[in-house]
């Protein structure tokens, strides 16, 4: 076993954010989208499990999807940075997918919920990042997305104290598929 490392929360290191000119806030956006479904098809690549490579697949649809990131551009233009306009933006639809009659829909909010940190991550300059860690380190965090939990080298780390999810959620099935 290792140190314990902290995971801090995408969402919180990006709220004070200031915004910069408009068009280089849309370029941001638009190279950590980029950078997102890049790193997100790499881990479709690299995994063997069914269940991973769907989870993912439907977030690099979501990606592809010029309307997601519709609503966050017109924030920008607004006023907003790229990060407050991208959390304002996937708000909203998680809002919608939880508020659907549909427990397909209501399920997939949380893939939402992953694309809003990886691309907050990528934002954020972290994506490369989070496979330095110290050899047998317990991760930390209040919970850990799908594809940031694949992202990880398990073979090398202790295993995870998460304070929220549920035994039934994705990244739970995926820790228990990796034993």
């Amino acid at each position: 076993w290792g140190p314990l490392v902290w995971l801090a929360d995408p969402l919180t290191a990006q709220a004070l954010e200031a915004a910069g000119d408009p068009a280089a806030e849309h370029a941001r956006l638009e190279a950590a989208m980029a950078m997102a479904s890049g790193a997100l098809a790499e881990l479709v690549e690299t995994t063997d499990e069914a269940m991973a490579a769907e989870i993912l697949g439907f977030q690099l649809e979501m990606l592809a999807d010029p309307a997601l990131a519709e609503p966050a551009l017109v924030a920008i233009d607004g006023g907003a940075s790229a990060a407050a306009a991208w959390v304002e933006a996937m708000a909203a639809q998680i809002a919608v997918f939880e508020a659907d009659d549909d427990a397909y829909f209501q399920a997939r909010a949380a893939d939402l919920v992953d694309l809003r940190e990886r691309v907050l991550l990528a934002l954020a300059g972290n994506e490369a990042s989070l496979g330095d860690l110290p050899s047998g380190a317990i991760l930390r965090a209040a919970d850990l997305t799908p594809s940031r939990f694949l992202s990880f080298d398990w073979s090398e780390l202790g295993g995870a104290a998460l304070a929220e999810g549920n035994a039934a959620s994705h990244v739970a099935m995926l820790a228990r598929a990796r034993g």
